[in-house]
């Protein structure tokens, strides 16, 4: 008897998730709907729509169109019955987004902020939430964790930075940041958080290569829609492929690194800094630009034949120069597609769906998709 509550409880709550994640990826359903699509008895459902209300996690939104007879009543999840948050740290820069259970970034800001290891940066890090929970009247109680996306290489737990060399900082611990911030934080790569982001925005992405172009490059290996991290969590780190033989210095300490010819800093320094104003003055045909682009481009090129080499697979364009790509796109792939031994067919390249901010967004879903899971 036992063992059949156990597993009449096992099918309810599988069930019950079922029912959930159908209301969540629909606005609008009804009652009926849910039952006919998951093939479940109307009372089981019933039952389990009144537990999600219970919950706070579904409500009633109105009545249904009627054809003729009694009209129904459609259900909608309430996607901001929990909140994430997450976090982009660059050398210089801060970026907090707050995300609701779809996935729907509530708000993002982007301050700058050098990085430091210090509890003064981590005291900023804590106002800086705070002031964006009181800006949007968000409840603290709602605050399922801090995901927090960093350039490097992390433990498998996600809970030590065992090394940066953007940040030039090794062995930061989730508790160091735990001290100010009043909630739970878990770090994660920087690129595969972006691709985290791709993968939410596009259920079906399949098997890709993610790049990275931002003021670093890295990346991310997708495959079957899961990401591959590789024996030592390092899987995806492109920038720092060899691209020319004892070439321009990286910052890493070696010289030819495709992070050194293909970071979007390249193309920023050219404008003060700012990649907006480098991509103004490129649309003015300013000289100085078209000349930097052109070289950029067959550089970038270099780097994404080699991964299609690799991989046989799509290239997904992301980070800072994902989001200026789409003007530029078909001159890269004419140009990968000139160096490609077996196809001058360089339509696998991508842009990436999810533009903005998406490191930020992909460290917020980390405490999401465990929720929605539980439900």
């Amino acid at each position: 008897m036992e063992m059949r509550q156990v597993n009449n409880h096992k099918v309810y709550r599988a069930n019950r998730n079922r029912v959930f994640q159908y209301i969540l990826r629909h606005d609008l359903t009804t009652r009926s709907e849910i039952a006919h699509a998951l093939n479940l008895s109307m009372p089981t459902i019933i039952n389990i729509v009144k537990s999600l209300m219970d919950d706070g996690l579904v409500y009633e939104a109105g009545a249904a169109q009627s054809n003729g007879g009694r009209k129904a009543v459609t259900l909608s999840c309430n996607t901001r019955a929990r909140v994430s948050v997450g976090m982009d740290i660059t050398l210089h820069h801060i970026s907090v987004v707050f995300v609701d259970i779809k996935g729907a970034v509530i708000l993002k800001e982007k301050t700058v902020r050098p990085f430091e290891r210090s509890g003064e940066y981590y005291a900023f890090l804590a106002r800086l939430i705070d002031r964006c929970m009181l800006s949007h009247d968000i409840d603290p109680a709602l605050i399922l964790g801090v995901g927090i996306s960093v350039p490097g290489r992390l433990s498998g737990d996600s809970r030590t930075l065992l090394y940066s060399h953007v940040l030039n900082e090794s062995n930061m611990l989730c508790s160091e940041l735990e001290s100010c911030i009043p909630f739970p934080c878990r770090f994660c790569n920087d690129a595969n958080a972006a691709a985290l982001a791709e993968l939410w925005n596009n259920h079906s992405i399949g098997t890709a290569v993610y790049l990275s172009v931002s003021d670093s490059v890295g990346g991310a290996v997708i495959i079957n829609d899961v990401l591959y991290t590789g024996e030592n969590q390092l899987a995806g780190e492109f920038g720092h492929m060899t691209l020319v033989e004892d070439g321009k210095p990286c910052y890493c300490g070696k010289r030819g690194c495709a992070d050194a010819y293909c970071a979007a800093s390249s193309l920023s320094a050219l404008a003060e800094g700012k990649l907006d104003a480098f991509f103004s003055l490129l649309r003015q045909n300013h000289a100085p630009a078209t000349q930097a682009w052109q070289a950029y481009l067959a550089n970038l090129s270099i780097l994404i034949n080699n991964l299609r080499m690799a991989f046989d697979c799509p290239v997904i364009l992301g980070g800072y120069i994902g989001e200026y790509i789409e003007p530029y796109i078909d001159a890269l792939r004419e140009m990968a597609g000139r160096r490609n031994t077996f196809f001058a067919d360089a339509s696998y390249i991508r842009a990436a769906t999810f533009q903005h901010e998406p490191s930020a967004v992909g460290a917020a879903l980390l405490f999401i998709e465990p929720f929605i899971a539980q439900i």
